[in-house]
């Protein structure tokens, strides 16, 4: 999906608003309507008069169950959070202090709720299955990312509701704090801004600067709250973290950008199916060893215990001297089950490398054909070597017919996937010719690099082939890294980010060499944190920076260019 993450969360109490009375006309300091927590629910249930802004029988709420799954023990839960008592400070007549308890105040915030908005219209994803799984698989993760980020401070995800309803595909998500009853220490901009206003508690500082500072620590707070989100859930979906107005971006610029996150995103999953998918295919032919393995002791058990029968056999014989006959017979038949025993080991052994070396294939079951065993490309050519192979196998069998299907099986899911990325391959030549097409046309220059694409010529990368960008190697030494992110500027620090990324993008084919450039990547990353620097904008925050000296030794940054405001306000085309 394309587009930009929304995200906000609000605070809710019994009663609304201090001053609430039973028409619940009471109203925020915004001028807004001061809505109830059971209104919320009752909106969120879409309950008659309760949701005026929907259109009737439209699509029912899709419940995501969190410590509840149903409306009415959602309600039953805030309930009885909202009944907590809380402890306050008393002053007796003669002045002194003494601890109280009491019940929460009808207006202390004790609903929260997060509300995440998808870039996706829903009558698309009513329409398109697979498109509302993905819509459902981001807000789940999302949903699960606000329970852990609240659980330590004792915040408990009761339950999260999509609304496909409304013309864009959102969530909502509820939460209570059942011990506190309060829930304005899990609103992350309440919580900063309390905290700084209780540090500047009792002093002389000027009331409106400190007012403007705690709106600051409010606004810096819900920023690092979006940004979290952003970097543990949407960006994996093919989101922005901002809009095009942010940083001034045209609408062509923002539509290159979300084509490439979408892609980043596609890239990603890909990768991440791909490592899962080896990892089954490895932990399955550990356990086809294994169980070739136990087969082969197994094997060797029953011939020692055939071994340890002719012996006893013998020595019925030679004690028995009266029943010559008979004791010729058993020694006989021990003889027989050894030999089997051992005929069917390399049988076993023989087979495996049958399979192995395409001598033989698997046979699928057709209408006229059985489930067997065929000749593969790498089977003997004269007949009587043919005949003296399948001798060979046959009294393991069913043995190799199923060593035969698995390699089968894994050889159709590498053909599968092959396919799928030689078409893939060829949509990117496809558009990187249409391109290069256009270019010609305008009598534009063709990068050398977007010809290569179109023509199929495979680009051969190396570390010089990205000049400006760290590939780091996962052994490097740490203190080396260190001093050279020392000796690195702001701005030539933004600089190799950048021609890092871009390597990192252009490198899917090559997982080696993209690994050291993530790696270098992640580095400049975290010197840039260290020193207050946004390597996106190119601006710093000392207040920001995990290594104040370190921030003060690099104060180069992007300045702002002169403002210019026009005093003419005719439209001018």
């Amino acid at each position: 999906m394309q587009g930009y993450q929304f995200a906000h969360m609000e605070t809710y109490s019994v009663k609304g608003a201090p001053g609430a009375g039973p028409d619940s006309t009471a109203k925020k300091k915004n001028g807004q309507r001061a809505w109830t927590a059971r209104e919320i629910i009752d909106e969120a249930e879409r309950k008659e008069l309760a949701s005026l802004h929907v259109d009737e029988g439209g699509p029912p709420p899709v419940i995501m169950a969190g410590e509840v799954s149903t409306f009415e023990a959602l309600r039953d839960a805030h309930a009885a959070a909202a009944e907590r008592k809380e402890s306050f400070r008393y002053t007796k007549k003669d002045g002194s202090m003494q601890t109280r308890r009491r019940k929460l105040r009808a207006d202390a915030p004790t609903l929260h709720t997060t509300v995440m908005s998808l870039p996706v219209k829903s009558a698309d994803a009513l329409a398109n299955p697979v498109l509302f799984e993905q819509c459902r698989n981001a807000l789940e993760e999302a949903m699960k990312d606000e329970a852990e980020r609240m659980q330590p401070l004792g915040g408990k995800m009761m339950m999260g509701v999509i609304h496909l309803d409304e013309r864009m595909v959102h969530a909502h998500f509820y939460t209570i704090d059942p011990k506190k009853g309060r829930v304005d220490h899990l609103h992350p901009g309440k919580k900063a801004k309390a905290a700084f206003h209780a540090g500047y508690e009792g002093t002389n500082d000027d009331p409106k600067d400190v007012r403007k500072a705690g709106n600051r620590a409010y606004c810096d707070a819900m920023r690092a709250w979006q940004d979290r989100i952003y970097k543990n859930v949407f960006r994996k979906f093919g989101l922005l973290r901002m809009g095009p107005g942010a940083e001034r971006l045209t609408t062509a610029e923002y539509n290159v950008r979300m084509a490439a996150q979408e892609q980043a995103a596609k890239d990603q999953m890909r990768s991440e199916a791909l490592a899962a998918q080896i990892t089954r295919q490895e932990d399955q032919i550990r356990k086809m060893l294994r169980e070739a393995g136990a087969a082969a002791q197994d094997l060797t058990r029953q011939s020692v215990e055939l071994q340890i029968d002719k012996v006893g056999v013998l020595v019925q014989a030679n004690e028995a001297a009266t029943t010559k006959a008979q004791g010729e017979e058993a020694i006989e038949r021990g003889a027989r089950q050894a030999a089997d025993a051992e005929a069917l080991q390399k049988a076993m052994l023989r087979g495996w490398d049958a399979v192995e070396n395409r001598e033989v294939d698997y046979q699928e079951k057709t209408e006229e054909k059985r489930e067997g065993l065929k000749f593969g490309p790498n089977a003997p050519v004269e007949k009587n070597d043919r005949a003296s192979l399948i001798d060979a196998i046959r009294p393991a069998y069913d043995f190799v017919v199923d060593i035969a299907k698995r390699a089968f099986g894994r050889r159709k899911e590498e053909a599968s996937r092959e396919a799928a990325r030689r078409k893939e391959e060829a949509e990117l030549r496809r558009r990187a010719a249409v391109v290069a097409e256009e270019l010609e046309r305008s009598r534009q220059a063709v990068p050398e690099a977007l010809r290569e694409v179109a023509n199929a010529e495979a680009a051969a990368y190396s570390e010089a082939s990205f000049p400006g960008a760290w590939a780091i190697s996962p052994g490097a030494d740490p203190k080396k890294i260190g001093e050279r992110l020392n000796a690195t500027t702001n701005l030539d620090l933004r600089a190799a980010y950048m021609a890092t990324r871009d390597a990192v993008r252009l490198l899917e084919g090559d997982a080696p060499l993209r690994a050291k450039f993530e790696i270098g990547m992640q580095v400049l990353e975290g010197g840039a944190a260290h020193r207050g620097f946004d390597l996106n904008t190119g601006r710093q925050d000392i207040g920001k920076a995990l290594s104040p000296d370190l921030a003060a030794q690099h104060r180069d940054q992007i300045e702002e260019g002169p403002k210019v405001k026009r005093k003419d306000r005719t439209p001018v085309r």
